[in-house]
């Protein structure tokens, strides 16, 4: 499966690249900022028909419109989206873009 990733530039762990805890990495596909359109993004790379499914780490760290964005991915190119990240902080406060992710 072609599976596209994409983090937000914010994380600097790793750079362009998601880095697990056992060592495994991946460079990222897409390293979002705050103004950046994903439904535009993925329809861009995804021209032929290429991408089976989108991943998104950190994904708390995205604008709220941004995932909304992800949902018209799944809904209108029926690409799945899976979103990994952090509901709140270490204060229990939510972050905008995990919190917009548990309204959808």
């Amino acid at each position: 499966m072609t599976v596209l990733v994409i983090k937000p530039y914010i994380d600097t762990k790793g750079s362009d690249y998601i880095v697990s805890r056992i060592g495994a990495q991946r460079k990222v596909d897409i390293l979002t900022t705050p103004e950046m359109n994903l439904y535009d993004e993925v329809l861009k790379i995804n021209l032929y028909g290429k991408i089976d499914c989108v991943f998104s780490d950190e994904s708390q760290f995205l604008e709220p419109h941004q995932v909304d964005e992800l949902l018209r991915v799944a809904v209108m190119l029926d690409i799945p989206v899976i979103c990994y990240g952090l509901r709140t902080d270490f204060l229990m406060n939510g972050f905008p873009g995990a919190t917009r992710l548990l309204q959808i």
